[in-house]
């Protein structure tokens, strides 16, 4: 909010150009502060390509339907590399039409009308091209490349508590690495919820529903075996 009401951001393309010096004159913001801001900021200039599409806040687009389109575009695009510019992925959402989108599986025609329209205009393009002259890159979600171990490919997961070996997006990067996929809720159609310390509510639905509860060992487990638990 203060960097808003000062004038220093107003939208996300900004954020690359704050420096240290123009945080110290604001409330909170000793030194030590600044810097871990600035450093946190340039260490996000690497992002994964369905988490780029989720912070894009296109309406109606959430962290699966992000995966649902990076899905499509590695798939249509032949992606080969593990990084890509952003004016490649501009280019290719650019000329996707609504019709196209509703071709994918779980995407109807509100959300497809609404990608479309999104990048349709000039100030959404505009700030695409200003996240890449800052340097932001994109990387490939691992499990997108449809190559290696699948032995996850259909499972959907859900994560809840914290894990000892592994953070929420190391975790996902595993299970996606692997064919699997990761959603926010639990759900009839959830095969595991991988438990982690002080576990919400999502663990007493998993139970309601039935679904596969992992402790982390019993991931761990998983992830290094040949075969899926029961």
């Amino acid at each position: 909010e203060q960097l808003m009401q000062e004038g220093l951001i107003n939208d996300p393309g900004d954020l690359y150009k704050l420096t240290t010096g123009d945080l110290l004159p604001l409330e909170r913001f000793a030194e030590k502060a600044a810097e871990n801001l600035i450093a946190s900021i340039r260490a996000g200039k690497i992002i994964s390509l369905s988490r780029f599409i989720y912070a894009l806040g296109i309406t109606y687009v959430g962290q699966e339907t992000a995966l649902l389109l990076a899905e499509k575009m590695v798939r249509d695009s032949e992606i080969k590399d593990n990084e890509m510019e952003i004016s490649r992925f501009k280019n290719y959402f650019k000329k996707i039409s609504s019709e196209e989108l509703q071709g994918i599986k779980d995407i109807g025609p509100v959300v497809a009308d609404s990608v479309e329209q999104w990048f349709s205009k000039d100030k959404n393009l505009d700030l695409l091209d200003r996240l890449e002259e800052a340097g932001v890159k994109i990387k490939i979600d691992p499990g997108l490349k449809k190559s290696g171990d699948r032995k996850l490919e259909g499972k959907k997961f859900v994560l809840t508590g914290a894990l000892d070996n592994y953070t929420r997006d190391e975790a996902t990067e595993e299970i996606q690495k692997y064919g699997g996929r990761v959603t926010s809720s639990v759900s009839g159609a959830t095969d595991y919820l991988v438990v982690g310390k002080n576990p919400g509510s999502k663990l007493d639905k998993a139970k309601e529903e039935g679904t596969t509860i992992l402790e982390e060992d019993d991931f761990i487990e998983m992830l290094e075996s040949k075969e899926l638990p029961e």
